[in-house]
């Protein structure tokens, strides 16, 4: 019963690769960028606070009126089998979202580099593009965030064998880590294949001569196939016969 649930284990994965660029390459591209409101300047690290705020007010709205809706729904059709699919549902819309996040923060970065070859403070540190062009990647990432966060830990509790739920707990924590490291290793793999005789990567040093807009189309891809493969092994996956409302 624990080894049924590796397939969606494993396709949940990437989210937090995605999910790891928000902390990294994200906020190298907003101390390129003017972060002032007024006379008050935004540190390029604080941008995630755009990103928690997103998943506070997802899980407001979901809590207060999506799963009100879902138990009427629910009752309605007096059967638990809509519960783990209300749960994969909320695990496929945080893969989507985190799709659309990568989309956006590819066309964004393409935006901010053309700038960069265009202006002419392309030797100043910070570029005459507003920082608030990288919102919609820090908001999607976090109703992604959202949705997949409490869709994971719902799955692993709920579905995992009676006297295993602190495995299934497990197995999600995992899946956070393992997506830091597959992050750091797709970045070392990137610029290893990226690399030219002048130095100049996808992931170069500064920022300014790479293409990150390429990296974060990787990123779209290889989400794009991961969430195919989750919705394949979702349809194929049989709920735990053991379960037992474990999840009001």
């Amino acid at each position: 019963m624990l080894t049924g649930l590796l397939p969606i284990w494993a396709t949940t994965i990437m989210f937090w690769t995605v999910y790891a660029q928000m902390v990294s390459f994200s906020v190298q591209q907003a101390l390129t960028m003017e972060r002032s409101i007024g006379n008050f300047e935004i540190p390029a690290a604080s941008f995630n606070v755009f990103m928690i705020g997103s998943i506070m007010l997802t899980l407001a709205i979901h809590d207060r009126l999506i799963m009100p809706l879902f138990r009427k729904t629910r009752h309605s059709h007096g059967t638990d089998d809509l519960l783990i699919v209300n749960i994969l549902q909320k695990i496929g819309l945080g893969l989507f979202f985190s799709i659309i996040a990568m989309v956006g923060a590819a066309l964004a970065e393409r935006q901010r580099l053309s700038v960069a070859k265009t202006s002419s403070r392309t030797t100043a540190l910070i570029l005459p593009v507003s920082g608030f062009l990288l919102l919609p990647q820090f908001i999607l990432v976090g109703i992604g965030d959202a949705f997949i966060y409490a869709g994971q830990l719902d799955f692993f509790i709920t579905e995992s064998p009676r006297g295993m739920k602190a495995i299934g707990t497990g197995l999600f924590l995992a899946t956070i880590s393992l997506g830091l490291f597959l992050s750091t290793i797709l970045v070392e793999i990137v610029r290893e294949v990226t690399g030219t005789n002048d130095g100049h990567y996808w992931l170069a040093h500064r920022i300014n001569d790479g293409r990150l807009d390429l990296f974060y189309g990787l990123l779209a891809v290889l989400s794009l196939i991961n969430l195919g493969l989750f919705l394949l092994c979702a349809k194929m996956y049989k709920p735990n016969p053991e379960r037992r409302n474990c999840i009001p």
